[in-house]
């Protein structure tokens, strides 16, 4: 709903604004707020929660909601990604029963920000494997297939990016190989590492490392290896 300034709910929300008591005007008692503490109760999904809800005859026990969708359940205990797995198997039998398509296939992009843990590591490797665990079940055989997109993840890029690493090694990189729009190669001689740096971080970087940095060639990498994945179901279909 759209309001004008000559509205008369336009004066009716200024007068209801102006008889609200200022927030700093308003005393809290501090102790209040000395039993709280901060922790990540997971996944890794940048910090971009909706909602958080805790079981108060459960201590330790959260629920988070996250803006793209999905209720995950915490049960305090530093692996428990084990609920991801079982709430994914009901997202495709759900889908393929409102399709009526009892096989239609499925291919997982396990999340590959950072690299791949297999086997796991740490918590993002356990959260991986839990989306991985999928295609595993017997009733999903030759119907859901993984991408570990892990596998695409750019380590030269994060290292220029982090500026760490043999910087010899680094010049000789997938980079060094570039072209330009003719063609051409860029390099007509080796590159001094901070000149080879500055361009690779201008045109392979677009977008923070939880967006894949927005590189075209890890996501065409992801994005081929989708296509594969997803021809493959459909020839053993046939």
């Amino acid at each position: 709903m759209f309001f004008s300034r000559r509205s008369p709910f336009f004066c009716l929300a200024i007068l209801a604004l102006s008889s609200i008591t200022p927030l700093s005007a308003q005393s809290v008692d501090e102790a209040l707020f000395e039993g709280l503490h901060w922790r990540m109760i997971g996944p890794h999904r940048g910090g971009r929660t909706k909602v958080v809800a805790g079981v108060p005859q459960q201590a330790g026990v959260f629920y988070t909601g996250y803006v793209n969708g999905g209720v995950y359940p915490n049960r305090d205990k530093p692996r428990g990604y084990e609920q991801y797995t079982w709430l994914l198997e009901h997202f495709i039998r759900d889908i393929r029963k409102d399709l009526n398509v009892p096989e239609l296939p499925f291919v997982i992009g396990v999340m590959g920000v950072g690299g791949d843990q297999d086997p796991p590591t740490s918590n993002l490797g356990y959260f991986q494997q839990a989306q991985a665990a999928v295609a595993d079940q017997p009733e999903f055989k030759d119907t859901v297939v993984n991408v570990r997109t892990g596998k695409y993840w750019d380590q030269e890029l994060v290292a220029l990016i982090n500026n760490s690493g043999s910087s010899e090694r680094l010049r000789n990189g997938d980079w060094a190989k570039a072209t330009g729009p003719d063609g051409k190669p860029v390099w007509k001689e080796k590159p001094s590492y901070e000149d080879y740096r500055s361009y690779v971080l201008k045109h392979a970087k677009s977008e923070q490392g939880y967006h894949y940095f927005g590189s075209a060639k890890i996501m065409c990498g992801i994005g081929k290896a989708f296509a594969e994945s997803m021809i493959t179901l459909e020839d053993k279909a046939e």
